[in-house]
C-alpha cells in the first residue's frame, strides 16, 4: 500500500491506497483545480462548502459521462446486432445465389439438350 502526500487548497493530505503515486498526484491536482476554481468564483465559501460543491460537480460529470458511455454501449450493441443480422442475411443470400446458379446450369444443360433435339428433328424433316 502506498502513502502519497497531496495538496488541495493549501492543505496537505496523506492518501493511502494501491494506486501509483503519479496517479494519486494526478487525482489530487484535479480536485485542487476544481476546488480552487469554485473558491475563485465564490470567495465567501468555506473549504468544506467548496469541497461539497466540488464533489457534486464531479459526481455530475461522472453521471453524465457514465450515461454517455451507456448510450454508446447501447449503440454498439445495436450495431453488433445489426451486423449479425446482416451476416445472417448474407449467408441466406449466398445460399440462394448458389441454388440459382445451380438451377441456371441445369437450365443451360436442358436448353442445350433441347437445341440438339430440335436440330435432330430439323435434320430428319429435310
Amino acid at each position: 500500500m502506498n502513502t502519497v502526500k497531496i495538496r488541495i487548497c493549501g492543505n496537505d493530505y496523506l492518501i493511502k491506497g494501491n494506486e501509483s503515486e503519479e496517479y494519486v498526484q494526478k487525482i489530487g491536482l484535479f480536485v485542487d483545480k476544481k476546488m480552487s476554481s469554485i473558491m475563485r468564483e465564490s470567495p465567501s465559501l468555506s473549504i468544506s462548502m467548496a469541497a461539497v460543491l466540488t464533489a457534486v460537480n464531479t459526481a455530475d460529470d461522472y453521471f453524465k459521462e457514465r450515461d454517455q458511455a451507456n448510450r454508446q454501449k447501447a449503440n454498439l450493441d445495436d450495431s453488433e446486432s445489426k451486423y449479425k443480422e446482416l451476416q445472417s442475411r448474407i449467408k441466406i443470400m449466398n445460399s440462394k445465389i448458389e441454388k440459382l446458379t445451380q438451377t441456371n446450369e441445369e437450365l443451360k444443360a436442358a436448353l442445350s439438350d433441347t437445341a440438339e433435339q430440335l436440330q435432330k428433328a430439323k435434320n430428319e424433316f429435310r
